[in-house]
C-alpha cells in the first residue's frame, strides 16, 4: 500500500503551497470531503501498541516541515520548487509527513463472515 504525502507534489515540483498560505488561521472544515486510507491493523488484544495520531498532530508537523524547507531554501510559500530543491528538502529534512485523521474500524469475524460493528474517530493524542 502507498502511503499519502500531500506536499509529494510541492516536493516534485508540480504544484506551489498556495493552499498552505496562512495555515495556522485556516479554520478546518470536515465536510469537504475525504479519503479513508487503511495502513495498519490490530487485532484488539494488543491495541495498546497502536501510537497516537491525530488531525492536530499531523497538521502541526505538516507546517513545521513547511518552515523548515522554506527556510533552507530561502522560498515563499507560493514558489514552484526545481526537482533539485525538492530534492535538497528530502535530503536535508526527511521525508514530508503524513497527513492523518485517525478512523477506527472494528470489526469481528473472519473472511466472508466479518462484520463491521464500531466505526469512530479520535483527537486524542495519547
Amino acid at each position: 500500500m502507498n502511503e499519502f504525502f500531500p506536499l509529494s507534489l510541492w516536493l516534485k515540483g508540480r504544484e506551489s503551497l498556495k493552499k498552505f498560505i496562512d495555515a495556522n488561521e485556516v479554520k478546518l472544515c470536515f465536510q469537504l470531503g475525504s479519503f479513508i486510507s487503511l495502513d495498519k491493523h490490530y487485532y484488539i488484544h494488543n491495541i495498546e501498541e497502536a501510537s497516537a495520531q491525530s488531525l492536530s498532530m499531523s497538521w502541526d508537523k505538516t507546517n513545521e516541515y513547511i518552515k523548515k524547507a522554506l527556510s533552507l531554501i530561502d522560498a515563499d510559500y507560493d514558489d514552484v520548487l526545481s526537482k533539485e530543491e525538492g530534492g535538497m528538502i528530502e535530503y536535508e529534512i526527511g521525508k514530508a509527513p503524513k497527513h492523518c485523521y485517525p478512523i477506527y474500524i472494528v470489526t469481528v469475524g473472519k473472511e466472508e463472515t466479518e462484520k463491521v460493528v464500531y466505526i469512530g474517530k479520535t483527537s486524542a493524542k495519547k
